[in-house]
């Protein structure tokens, strides 16, 4: 019903407009602007009902899951203690680290679950800098789009029309406005060779992985509630990995992220 309300309203006005526009135009002399101009405000008027029809969907899921929304906490991890066998047929020695069998064992986690929480995977200074360098790519990443919408697809990687919430793409490269190489300190912090998560991602990705995209989602307050959404189509093997650092403590009116497990 939703689907069908948006569109009928929004094949109405377009309608109304293209009798306007006609009525108040020389069709002969600016029938190319009229196109353009009628087709760019049918797409913004179907793009505003889609944000609503989205909205009013997120606002009915809100509902329905009520209350049994609960905190994803970090879970407790028993270790594996290793087996040390002697004498004849005891096996092969366990040479594996301790973050290693504890990667085997979030592992497990992920393939059942879908998500898992992991505490202090970054400190609370680095958080602090890469937080200003995101905010400081975002008034780039307006300047330079106010100046050339066309621009918009350089910067964000998603459409950048939603409401007071953009998915911003981050460099690798520094700029010479960077004093220090914070995005180069938080992927060495998390992925290097001594990575806090480095384990994990070789137990479930390989070092043949690809790295696919660095970003942030900036969420200001006042924006719509999301849908509940896959990122991609479901597959028996998940074909990617996605690390969510929070870069400030997240309270529930933040709007923190849901996750469906299982």
């Amino acid at each position: 019903m939703v689907i069908s309300s948006a569109s009928a309203a929004s094949i109405l006005v377009l309608i109304c407009l293209s009798k306007s526009s006609w009525a108040f135009t020389n069709p002969s002399r600016n029938a190319r602007f009229i196109k353009s101009h009628l087709a760019y405000s049918a797409s913004d008027l179907l793009y505003e009902d889609q944000q609503k029809a989205k909205a009013r969907r997120a606002d009915e899921e809100q509902r329905l899951l009520g209350t049994n929304i609960k905190p994803l906490l970090a879970k407790k991890i028993k270790q594996v203690p290793v087996k040390r066998g002697s004498g004849f047929g005891a096996g092969k020695r366990d040479t594996r680290t301790p973050s290693q069998r504890l990667a085997v064992q979030q592992a497990k986690i992920m393939s059942k679950d879908g998500v898992m929480r992991i505490d202090n995977v970054l400190d609370g200074e680095t958080c602090d800098r890469m937080r200003v360098h995101v905010l400081r790519q975002q008034e780039l990443a307006d300047v330079e789009t106010a100046k050339n919408a066309a621009l918009s697809e350089d910067y964000y990687g998603v459409e950048n029309r939603r409401k007071n919430r953009c998915d911003l793409l981050l460099s690798l490269v520094s700029g010479e406005e960077d004093e220090d190489d914070i995005t180069l300190d938080v992927l060495r912090n998390v992925l290097g060779e001594e990575g806090t998560l480095r384990p994990i991602y070789e137990e479930l990705v390989s070092n043949d992985g690809e790295f696919y995209e660095f970003a942030a989602v900036i969420t200001n307050p006042g924006s719509d509630r999301q849908q509940i959404h896959p990122d991609l189509p479901h597959r028996n093997e998940a074909p990617l990995y996605v690390i969510f650092l929070a870069l400030q403590d997240i309270t529930e009116a933040m709007g923190p992220t849901t996750f469906l497990l299982g």
